[in-house]
């Protein structure tokens, strides 16, 4: 296999792992805070459906950085210590 074709799948792989990693995080953080989809949909500016968390937690749709940089706010968590977080996760 060719380096660059390497590199590519790997890319791939990390993807998919950070993607996993940032559905399981949203529902952890929902629960940590006792809230159901619906109430973390509509405390979000702009609020969403109960049906687009439920989507991002399953992995049938990916939640936009903004989306989540108000979920984070949402649940008092710095960008910082939330990629930290996932980084730990990936070891």
């Amino acid at each position: 296999m060719r380096a660059e074709d390497q590199n590519e799948n790997e890319r791939r792989e990390q993807t998919s792992t950070i993607r996993h990693q940032v559905q399981l995080s949203i529902k952890e953080m929902r629960l940590s805070l006792g809230l159901s989809q619906k109430e973390l949909g509509q405390r979000m500016k702009p609020t969403v459906d109960q049906s687009t968390v439920s989507n991002w937690e399953k992995g049938k749709s990916e939640v936009s950085l903004s989306q989540l940089y108000d979920i984070l706010l949402i649940c008092g968590q710095s960008l910082s210590s939330y990629v930290g977080f996932l980084e730990k996760k990936e070891d």
